[in-house]
């Protein structure tokens, strides 16, 4: 009897783990809500797949178009440049945005963090060379633009340069910076950046400063 007990003690504990770890890899339960997907595209669509359909989840305003490129970072994450639509921010306008996946134990992919909407057709009311955002993506921190003048060749944040990706569909240049320091300054909310556009000659076509 006792042996018949102990089985099934082993056996139930051995459900629970299993139990336990289907939650917790799944990217839902009690311990994260991370949006997830078998693969990086399913993850980066989550949101805007539930938008509206699952109470407390509101999701993302908008539509997912497209992957435009991929950039790995340490220890399964990688930085996902995207193109999106948001009706309610510019209307007709292809957006770029950008999402950290991180890809679990068993093979599932995970949003660490999902953000950004900067339109690749410069907007009517803006009339600067570079649009721009920045973003904390919990392991680091990072610059996103694009450049709207094509004479822009290099892009530099706090003197480091930039990484830029041609994107053909839209015809423009794609930047980013990744850096350990954040934009904000310590203990408070004031904010602190210096980017720094050039033309191949070294001329500054665009500049963007506070201290």
């Amino acid at each position: 009897m006792r042996k018949f007990i102990n089985k099934i003690t082993i056996t139930l504990f051995v459900l629970a783990l299993f139990v336990f770890g289907w939650f917790w890899t799944e990217g839902y339960g009690t311990f994260t809500n991370n949006w997830y997907g078998k693969t990086i595209e399913d993850a980066v669509k989550y949101g805007y797949n539930i938008r509206g359909r699952i109470t407390g989840m509101g999701g993302i305003t908008g539509k997912y178009n497209k992957i435009i490129y991929t950039v790995d970072i340490e220890k399964k994450k990688k930085l996902v440049f995207y193109e999106s639509e948001n009706e309610l921010l510019y209307k007709d306008k292809k957006l770029l945005s950008v999402a950290l996946v991180k890809k679990k134990w068993n093979n599932k992919w995970i949003i660490v963090r999902q953000a950004g909407t900067l339109p690749f057709e410069r907007p009517e009311e803006y009339d600067e060379a570079v649009g721009w955002f920045y973003l904390d993506m919990v392991y680091f921190n990072l610059y996103v633009g694009i450049n709207y003048d094509e004479n822009i060749d290099r892009v530099t944040v706090s003197g480091e340069d930039s990484v830029f990706y041609y994107y053909e569909d839209a015809n423009k240049n794609i930047w980013y910076h990744i850096t350990e320091d954040s934009m904000y300054l310590p203990d408070t909310m004031k904010s602190s950046y210096d980017i720094k556009g050039y033309d191949k000659s070294g001329e500054i076509l665009y500049e963007c400063k506070k201290r």
